[in-house]
């Protein structure tokens, strides 16, 4: 099995966050919560991953797809010093299930 479809395989994603975002600069989106599994791509233009655990920024370009692994918060922006105008939290997740959706 390949290296993308091994970890494909291996995360058991619970609940999803789907979005298409049409943003002009300045922009930015927190992933507050993290999630396990996340595939971001962009159709046009270009942004920058920044993670918050002091890691270095990753600029992709139309076309690339990012594999983002890990229960870490970062944020997809514009520019890398851009401050966050949206942040999405665990609440913003969609169940996978009846039984996990709170009463």
């Amino acid at each position: 099995m390949d290296p993308v479809a091994e970890l494909l395989a291996d995360v058991r994603a619970r609940g999803a966050v789907f979005r298409q975002t049409v943003m002009r600069p300045p922009w930015a989106l927190k992933m507050a919560s993290g999630a396990p599994l996340t595939l971001a791509t962009m159709l046009r233009g270009h942004a920058w991953i920044v993670p918050d655990q002091h890691e270095q920024p990753v600029r992709i370009e139309t076309g690339d797809i990012a594999v983002i692994r890990g229960d870490v918060p970062y944020t997809v922006a514009d520019d890398p010093a851009t401050t966050p105008s949206l942040v999405v939290t665990s609440a913003d997740y969609c169940p996978t299930t009846e039984s996990d959706i709170e009463p």
